[in-house]
This record gives C-alpha cells, structure tokens and sequence, in this order.
C-alpha cells in the first residue's frame, strides 16, 4: 500500500509546526515518501508510518519506541508518533545538528529533492 499524499502533507505540517529555522523537502519514490531537513534525508514515511533512523543520538530519547522495518530488506528504524510535539521537536533539533555529519557527501541526493509548497 503506497502512502497517500494528504498523510504526507500532514507529516510535513506537523514537522513545520516543530521547528524554526528548518527547510523541510520530500521525494516520491515508489509510492512512499522521503523527508529531508535543511536537504539531508530524515523521515521515511511507508504505508502511512513515520519512520526515522536508528541514529545513536536519538536512541536514549526513543528507547520507548516500536522498531520496524519501512520495507521488505530493510533494517528496523524507529516508528514515530508524528502528532507527539514534545518529542517530534526533540527529534528535529537532534537531526538538525547531526545530519550534516552523517551525509556530508549526499549533494546528488539534495539535488533531488523537490520543495514541499
């Protein structure tokens, strides 16, 4: 089942509502969705789910949260409650910091991003 694009603006205005200062992008790949922040990829939403990376930075913060695999072959990322504005802010700030490091290298990537408006 590929996500539906109004969950997929939902998640991009829940994300928005979570942060300043933040460019938020996406792209469509095979019917399911990518997030990027500030051009680095962050979200991946699969049949309606928000899935984030299992980054050690976020572990102690999502210690709570389901594991699962977005897709067949995929390692498990964490499953976020988009509507959890608490952690979702947390979440944004942490990435934020950390995502330039983990894709220093990702400019054909950026280069796919399409903006979300």
């Amino acid at each position: 089942m590929a996500s539906s694009v109004e969950f997929k603006d939902f998640v991009i205005e829940q994300l928005e509502c979570n942060s300043s200062n933040m460019n938020f992008s996406f792209k469509k790949m095979f019917g399911e969705y990518f997030i990027y922040l500030n051009l680095n990829p962050a979200f991946l939403i699969c049949n309606d789910i928000v899935y984030v990376k299992q980054f050690e930075e976020l572990k102690i913060l999502l210690k709570d949260n389901e594991l699962s695999c977005p897709f067949k072959g995929a390692k498990e990322w964490f499953v976020l409650d988009i509507e959890n504005s608490e952690i979702l802010s947390k979440i944004i700030e942490i990435l934020g910091t950390i995502l330039p490091k983990y894709y220093k290298n990702s400019s054909k990537m950026r280069k796919n991003a399409k903006n979300c408006h």
